[in-house]
């Protein structure tokens, strides 16, 4: 699940977050952007907080990660024009 995220598609997230009433400290500094040397531990952080009693298997952690997915795959789709690279970039994010 890590493979697809960078800092842009956090930030996307919490912009949404925000958007739909969301005033949590924590996801407004997300939406603003941050150093990405501080992933892993955003990663960590939004899943205590948010996720905490979520397993991967889990229906409410799956459609999360799809809206992920699908913002990911929506920004791809936006900055390549080659659709062999796109599906190329597209499978590497399904797995």
């Amino acid at each position: 699940m890590r493979k697809y995220f960078d800092k842009k598609i956090i930030s996307d997230y919490a912009v949404e977050l925000v958007e739909r009433g969301n005033d949590d400290p924590f996801i407004i500094d997300l939406a603003w952007e941050f150093n990405s040397s501080r992933l892993q531990q955003i990663l960590f952080e939004l899943k205590n907080k948010y996720f905490n009693n979520l397993e991967e298997d889990n229906d409410e952690f799956i459609l999360e990660e799809r809206k992920l997915r699908l913002i990911h795959l929506s920004k791809l789709k936006e900055t390549i024009k080659s659709e062999d690279e796109l599906l190329k970039k597209n499978c590497r994010v399904l797995r």
